[in-house]
């Protein structure tokens, strides 16, 4: 019991330092509050190429999730006020490939891998920074993987996906995470 309340301190102490987190009374599992200040670390520490939002620079920075209500849930309130360069952080569930589409970070859980080759399929040639917490995310394309090991969440980043989505990912957020090379299919 001692050691799951130390590393989740530590987790938690991870996460306040890449992408700082407000309290809330309203409390998801502290798996979903973690992914959600991961994946606000990751829209912090990325940059989309030129065309590839919206061109009004005040509209929304959209990111969304598959398969995991209580996750939309935690990223709205982690998102609550915050914005990037002025835009807005948005939360959106969404259950089709056309929502997904419309979404500059796309998030597939677990609990949903019947869809996951549907969704990644459908923004392989838009820039979407892809996300999810299986093993299968990288074999459908993917470019991030939330996992746990040793009672702390981890993340890997498949360098050959992130290039192809065109989205760029600071290298120092990279080092904080294992790298994966190599072929996808």
């Amino acid at each position: 019991m001692l050691r799951t309340v130390v590393a989740l301190t530590l987790v938690l102490l991870l996460v306040a330092w890449i992408a700082p987190v407000v309290g809330s009374a309203y409390v998801s599992g502290p798996e979903d509050e973690v992914m959600s200040a991961l994946i606000l670390g990751f829209v912090r520490y990325a940059e989309w190429p030129p065309g590839a939002s919206p061109t009004d620079p005040s509209a929304s920075i959209a990111v969304c999730a598959n398969g995991r209500p209580s996750l939309v849930r935690a990223l709205t309130r982690t998102f609550a006020g915050k914005s990037i360069s002025g835009r807005q952080l948005v939360a959106r569930e969404v259950k089709t490939a056309a929502e997904a589409a419309l979404c500059q970070v796309l998030f597939v859980s677990s609990d949903n891998q019947r869809q996951l080759t549907e969704l990644l399929g459908a923004v392989q040639q838009i820039p979407v920074l892809t996300i999810g917490d299986s093993e299968a995310i990288f074999a459908a394309g993917g470019i991030v993987q939330f996992f746990e090991e040793d009672g702390k969440m981890r993340f890997a980043v498949h360098l050959d996906a992130l290039a192809r989505s065109r989205v760029s990912v600071s290298a120092r957020l990279l080092r904080l995470g294992q790298v994966v090379k190599g072929k996808l299919r």
